[in-house]
This record gives C-alpha cells, sequence and structure tokens, in this order.
C-alpha cells in the first residue's frame, strides 16, 4: 500500500487555482485589496465572526441587524413586523425592548450579550418545533447562534 505524501499549503493553493483563471483573478484581486488596507471587505459576511461577538443598537445597520430583526420576528409575535432592512431605527429599538420585557432582562433596546442568549435561546420551547425554517434559520446560523446554543 502506497503512502499518500502530504501536501504543502503552497502546492494546495497551486492546485486550486489550475482549473480555471477565474479562481487566480479572484486571489489575486483578493491579496491586492487586502495589501490595499480594504481586507476586511473581501471576506463575505458568512465567513467572519459571528454578530452574537458584538453590540447592537439604534443607529447600527448592516446584515447582523437583519438577523435581529428576523430573530425578533420570530421570537415574539411582534405586531406590526419588524422590517427586516437591515437599519437599526425606533421600531427595531421597540421590538428589542418586547424581546427584553418577556425574557426578563433589562430593558435598554441595546443588543449585547443577554439580548443574543435570548435571540438564540432554545426554539424549540416556543412551541414551534417544525417551522423553525427558512429566513429564520439563516438569520440564526448567520448570527451565530450556535455558538451560544450548541446543538441546534
Amino acid at each position: 500500500m502506497a503512502v499518500k505524501k502530504k501536501q504543502s499549503t503552497l502546492s494546495r493553493v497551486s492546485n486550486y487555482l489550475k482549473p480555471t483563471s477565474f479562481r487566480k483573478g479572484m486571489l489575486l484581486f483578493a491579496i491586492a485589496f487586502a495589501v490595499l488596507g480594504g481586507g476586511a471587505l473581501v471576506v463575505s459576511h458568512a465567513a467572519t465572526p459571528g454578530c452574537i461577538n458584538y453590540t447592537y443598537k439604534q443607529g447600527s445597520s448592516g446584515h447582523c441587524v437583519k438577523d435581529i430583526q428576523t430573530l425578533a420576528n420570530f421570537k415574539l409575535a411582534v405586531s406590526p413586523k419588524l422590517a427586516t432592512d437591515g437599519s437599526f431605527g425606533p421600531a427595531t429599538r421597540y421590538g428589542v425592548t418586547q424581546v427584553q420585557y418577556a425574557a426578563g432582562l433589562t430593558i435598554d433596546g441595546v443588543v449585547g450579550p443577554n439580548t443574543w442568549k435570548t435571540l438564540c435561546s432554545d426554539w424549540s420551547a416556543i412551541g414551534r418545533g417544525g417551522s423553525f425554517l427558512g429566513v429564520y434559520k439563516t438569520a440564526y446560523l448567520d448570527a451565530g447562534c450556535s455558538a451560544i446554543v450548541p446543538g441546534q
């Protein structure tokens, strides 16, 4: 039985780049972008640290705020539903305060560690069992909730 030699990282990268010039171009673009100071923008938000590692409040914006809005819509019967526009405005602040109130947390409208734990808490306890699908599951995973609630 032949023993397969472990490839070096450089060799693996080189082999990965062989099939298409598109991959080469994208890698060169990423390296150039990083060298020129825009490296953080090269990584997609799915590969960045989870949203749960940060605090969000009125005035915040971005994909993590959209995840907060989506999770709050699922967690509570917020009426009317929060717009999932990624903009943390007065309506989102109100929705967050409702989540905090229901969980017995300090009501400040800020999404920090305790509010994240609530937004990411055991979804089956809500009694919706099988409806943990689609955009809710995407927001749950994108936010990094599985790091808080392992096994879900």
